[in-house]
This record gives structure tokens, C-alpha cells and sequence, in this order.
């Protein structure tokens, strides 16, 4: 929904143009925790013995480290973000520009 207000009669958006504004936001957020995952790679063994299973899982720490540490700070900029967006009822077309780079 668009209106004009101000006296320089901007454009303010509301209503479902702020829900979208924050669907779009879970979309990138959801598509970084996307990212992290996939660049876990197993490692390609052919019949292991529970022994050599073990060592490579452990080879791997490192890595789900990183994933953990990564997602958790991903999800406290995206909780961070619903908190700010749960005050928010309209805004200028140049928040999005804002939300999108600065998320």
C-alpha cells in the first residue's frame, strides 16, 4: 500500500509492503545458513572401518566449528533484525535499499 505524506509528499510504504520487506530479509538470512552448510564437504572413503570413520569425522571439527560459530551469529543479526522490524508499521522505499545492503 502506498501513500503520500510529508510535505514533500514521499512515497510511505506499509501494511504487506513491510511484511514483504521482511520476508525478503528471512529469504537472504535463510540463504547465508544455506551457504554455510554446503561448504561442509564429507570426506570420500570406500568402505571405512569405524576406526578411520571416527578420525575423519574428528578431521572435520574444525569445520563444525566454524558452521556453529557462523550460524550463531547469522541468527542473532536475524533475531536482531525481527526485533527492529516488529516497531516498524511504514517506511520510505529508501529502507529497503538500507535493509537489503546493511542486514
Amino acid at each position: 500500500m502506498f501513500s503520500l505524506a510529508g510535505p514533500e509528499n514521499s512515497w510511505i510504504e506499509s501494511g504487506s509492503d513491510v511484511e514483504r520487506l521482511v520476508f525478503f530479509s528471512d529469504a537472504v538470512f535463510a540463504i547465508a545458513i544455506t551457504l554455510l552448510a554446503l561448504e561442509i564437504r564429507l570426506p570420500e572413503m570406500h568402505d571405512p572401518t569405524t576406526r578411520e570413520l571416527a578420525e575423519a569425522l574428528i578431521d572435520l571439527l574444525p569445520q563444525f566449528c566454524g558452521f556453529a560459530i557462523s550460524f550463531w551469529i547469522i541468527g542473532v543479526y536475524w533475531l536482531a533484525h525481527h526485533r527492529i522490524f516488529h516497531y516498524i508499521r511504514a517506511y520510505e522505499p529508501q529502507a529497503t535499499w538500507t535493509s537489503t545492503f546493511c542486514s
